[in-house]
């Protein structure tokens, strides 16, 4: 008799554990070959302004937004903003001409 109870217990036991396993929480594991952060140049008018890192991800290059800016304004584009509003303008001896391109307005939290 106590071999058969032990016998049922140890058998809810291990099909309660079972039943857990199928609920546990999964584990996912990001790409083995990440790309490596690198020092690079921003080159502007085959002049090197800034030298950030940077890496590479689905063949586009991410770098902090701050050293783009900076050699805009190399370029003579200021850029502003209010907490709320991204302004750039460029200087008025390089007008915009924005004929070929398509505008589309969205917005964007940080």
């Amino acid at each position: 008799m106590k071999s058969r109870s032990f016998l049922q217990c140890f058998a809810a036991g291990a099909l309660a554990s079972l039943a857990l396993s199928a609920f546990a929480p999964q584990t996912a594991y990001a790409a083995t070959n990440p790309s490596p952060m690198t020092k690079r140049w921003i080159d502007v008018n085959d002049q090197a302004y800034e030298h950030p890192y940077a890496f590479v991800a689905n063949g586009t290059t991410y770098m902090p937004l701050y050293y783009v800016m900076q050699a805009l304004n190399h370029m003579g584009l200021t850029d502003e903003w209010n907490g709320q509003t991204w302004t750039m303008s460029g200087p008025s001896s390089l007008p915009a001409n924005f004929a070929d391109i398509t505008l589309n307005q969205s917005t964007s939290n940080i």
